[in-house]
């Protein structure tokens, strides 16, 4: 139950639902609602007052474009472009993570997984096109978007260092912002 004298971050609100609030907010009431006024006034009729108050908005609304043509590049994107046409800077952006499992494993549930990810995250099927000259974003199809590299280093005496090696090489090697993915994996078996 949720009253009005309820605080949207003690019924379990976060920053994520709060840019939630404001999109619906702007959607259902017209209004343009900042996420510093729902800080301030977290308590469900302080923040109603400041929805009264608050000025329609101004901002177009957000409508599907076509996936069929090209699209252009957000601020960031272009931003990693830039960075890609740099000689020795197309790492800059990497984000390597390794984690270690142990037990069970099953390795086709964990590819399909990842390539669900894939095939609903657009942003990891984008790659960049040019188009009159300008970078433009393409969004890849789903199928075959997605591979899980594997390598079975078990029972090799050398495992260590080529897992370094394999770490340093997915960690330093630019993404192919032309021909994609977007996102890498790399399933490394030891022991």
């Amino acid at each position: 139950r949720v009253g009005r004298d309820d605080n949207f971050f003690e019924l379990g609100g976060h920053s994520l639902l709060a840019m939630r609030l404001i999109s619906q907010v702007r959607l259902h009431l017209g209004v343009e609602l900042d996420l510093a006024d729902l800080f301030a006034h977290p308590q469900l009729t302080a923040l109603a007052q400041v929805v009264a108050k608050a000025g329609r908005s101004s901002l177009p609304p957000i409508v599907p474009v076509s996936r069929e043509e090209s699209l252009p590049l957000s601020f960031a994107q272009q931003r990693l472009w830039f960075l890609a046409q740099m000689e020795n800077a197309g790492a800059a952006y990497n984000m390597p993570v390794g984690l270690g499992l142990r037990g069970a494993l099953d390795i086709l549930a964990l590819e399909r997984a990842l390539a669900r990810i894939v095939s609903r995250h657009e942003v990891l099927r984008s790659v960049f096109v040019m188009d009159n000259d300008e970078p433009q974003l393409r969004i890849t199809p789903v199928e075959g978007s997605f591979v899980l590299e594997q390598d079975d280093l078990r029972g090799q005496a050398d495992a260590a260092q080529r897992l370094q090696v394999l770490t340093e090489y997915e960690a330093s090697t630019p993404f192919d912002l032309v021909n994609g993915p977007l996102l890498r994996a790399r399933l490394v078996r030891m022991g």
